[in-house]
């Protein structure tokens, strides 16, 4: 098939925001439409359509895309967010003729699961940090200091350091649907590692060494560990996926202990694209059955995170 209309949603945010740019950088011809549940952002200077929908807690929203998807003959939908993935992961990759792209069902119900993904990572015998639901956690078990972290979701909102007894009761009480975690280190070996796995079953791996700044990686190197590819490798065909994940992780002196799988592109994908890792175009390509090649990255390349300002 051609993609002729396709519809990304959560355009509010700064990973669909650079998902859309690289699409009409490449396929101008694509006429797209954008949607978030708010209006004050940029997200309709990417797109040649735009529109408010309700969040996807409402049960109004998944009737608000359908009509989108038959108003303009949608060809594919992206899905950016987690609470959105979530509900597409039910469809199958199918609403009506329209295409969902997502990573597939098994990766979906464990990334988007952070006790999950625990659990998954010790059945494949892979390193993780100890992990424990916080309605069930007792102060013996954990190991302090550790964190507390929403059971789902993204990002670094809503995750705490846990010092001493009184930050682990009131957090307890507080968030009693996140989880209590290891706290890994050593904190300058933090590795986000971008992920795409081909119709052909081939595993593509891209590993940066990062810095975050504001809760974003906003330096990075690319580096070439020969343990965590192959780690992510076995990710990737243990979980089955096709398409784009992140996957998270510490490297330590005892191994490559990862802690987020997140089944979606990521907010590194401006640049990791503009040094050859072009996921999301691989996707488009991939669905109109157009083949891709390995790409071929050099070890230290640096990439920086920058900021333009526009104003109306």
């Amino acid at each position: 098939m051609k993609i002729k209309n396709l519809l990304i949603t959560a355009i509010g945010g700064d990973i669909a925001q650079s998902t859309a740019r690289i699409i009409k950088q490449n396929r101008p011809e694509i006429n797209l439409i954008g949607t978030d549940i708010a209006t004050r952002h940029a997200g309709e200077l990417f797109v040649d359509n735009f529109y408010r929908v309700p969040s996807a807690a409402d049960d109004k929203y998944l009737p608000s895309i359908e009509q989108l998807i038959k108003q303009f003959s949608i060809d594919v939908l992206l899905p950016m967010s987690e609470a959105e993935l979530a509900i597409f992961a039910k469809f199958n990759h199918k609403i009506d003729n329209c295409i969902i792209a997502h990573c597939g069902e098994k990766g979906l119900d464990i990334g988007l699961d952070k006790f999950k993904t625990n659990q998954f990572l010790k059945s494949i015998n892979a390193p993780f940090p100890w992990t424990i639901p916080a309605a069930k956690a007792n102060l013996a078990d954990v190991n302090l200091p550790c964190i507390l972290k929403p059971n789902t979701g993204s990002g670094s909102k809503g995750v705490f350091i846990i010092e001493n007894k009184t930050d682990f009761e009131y957090h307890q009480t507080k968030y009693p649907n996140s989880i209590f975690q290891e706290l890994l280190t050593p904190h300058n070996q933090e590795i986000t590692c971008a992920i795409y796995r081909a119709k052909t079953n081939e595993v593509y791996v891209l590993q940066m060494l990062r810095q975050l700044i504001g809760g974003a990686t906003g330096w990075a190197v690319v580096i070439n560990e020969s343990h965590i590819e192959q780690l992510c490798i076995k990710i990737a065909n243990e979980l089955d996926i096709h398409g784009a994940i992140n996957v998270q992780l510490i490297n330590s002196k005892d191994g490559a202990y990862i802690f987020e799988i997140n089944p979606r592109i990521s907010s590194t994908v401006a640049m990791r694209d503009n040094i050859g890792f072009h996921d999301v175009m691989w996707i488009l390509n991939e669905i109109e059955d157009i083949a891709i090649a390995e790409p071929i990255i050099k070890k230290n390349k640096i990439m920086l995170k920058t900021c333009s300002v526009i104003t109306l």
